[in-house]
């Protein structure tokens, strides 16, 4: 698949590079200079901005921050709007359920199409293929996208067809992994 990819940091570019070993061709931007510097040394194209990212891809992957920081990459910086018709949006940040929902209503409306698929495993389970993607959305349209979710992520769960659906399995594993953290310390200090 032509992949549109922005958000080219500690996780982006491992997993821009994952999808390059898998044959997909990478066009991937990063308000960062330099950030796309691995991705062309291994083969893949850096954009000039998001929405040159976005051009003739058949699936744009936002690794950025928040739902805020992807409203701006796909509707203030034109990417969305530099899509063809049909393409997907996969949304890998992590966002509020309502904030997912509300994006791929505005995108629906536009003729693209969304996964809501944030990501968990950080830098060691993005340089190793090994995250675990929690993705919602229309089944096609998450069929059209498996063998790029499949290059970066090693389980790929469905979470339903709602967008919002992935971000709430995401939110669910973030409230596990602070009672896990706090559990921990406390333990740590208890023992010392």
């Amino acid at each position: 698949m032509k992949v549109g990819f922005v958000g080219l940091g500690a996780m982006g570019v491992p997993m821009a590079l994952n999808l390059l070993k898998a044959g997909h061709a990478v066009r991937g931007f990063d308000v960062r200079a330099g950030a796309a510097d691995a991705l062309v040394a291994a083969g893949g194209t850096a954009a000039t901005s998001a929405a040159d990212a976005a051009k003739d891809a058949d699936l744009l992957w936002l690794m950025v921050v928040s739902g805020e920081q992807a409203e701006s990459v796909l509707f203030e910086h034109g990417a969305a709007a530099a899509l063809p018709k049909g393409a997907i949006v996969g949304l890998g940040c992590t966002q509020a359920p309502a904030h997912a929902a509300r994006t791929a209503v505005r995108l629906a409306a536009m003729g693209l199409c969304t996964l809501d698929a944030p990501v968990s495993g950080g830098t060691k389970g993005a340089n190793a293929a090994a995250l675990t993607i929690m993705c919602s959305g229309d089944e096609a349209v998450m069929q059209r996208a498996r063998p790029v979710l499949d290059a970066m992520g090693s389980r790929v769960f469905d979470c339903g067809r709602d967008p919002g659906m992935g971000s709430t399995a995401k939110m669910i594993n973030q409230l596990l992994c602070g009672v896990h953290i706090a559990a921990a310390a406390e333990a740590m200090h208890m023992a010392e």
